[in-house]
């Protein structure tokens, strides 16, 4: 198996390639990027997230003012995040993880303290 293809145990609910696809809880989500991770033998951290992530119901924090979205996107020259297949959504939070071996977030704080002291 390559580290691209997507094992068939994985809970995804839709693919939309061989390596990215959609789920319908948080639990799935996270036992997707525990799967991936024991794989590749690497880690994920959470970079930030959207306050109460994966909290409380989502229901219990509805007040009425929230937007619908048929599709969604990062900007407006980009590709769709989410396509338009013709059921409205409600974006509830966002979860940002990125791997370990990736770029150095905090190198310009080190070097600033090594400068210091």
């Amino acid at each position: 198996m390559s580290s691209r293809s997507v094992p068939e145990s994985l809970p995804f609910t839709k693919l939309s390639s061989s390596h990215c696809g959609w789920v319908s809880t948080v639990e799935d989500a996270m036992k997707i990027v525990r799967e991936y991770e024991l794989l590749t033998t690497s880690k994920f951290i959470n970079v930030r997230s959207t306050k109460d992530f994966g909290g409380s119901p989502f229901i219990d924090r509805l007040t009425g003012r929230e937007r619908v979205y048929w599709s969604l996107r990062r900007h407006a020259k980009d590709t769709a995040i989410i396509e338009n297949d013709k059921v409205p959504f409600i974006p509830i939070g966002k979860m940002v993880l990125n791997c370990h071996h990736g770029k150095d977030r905090r190198k310009k704080n080190r070097t600033d303290r090594k400068s210091v002291v």
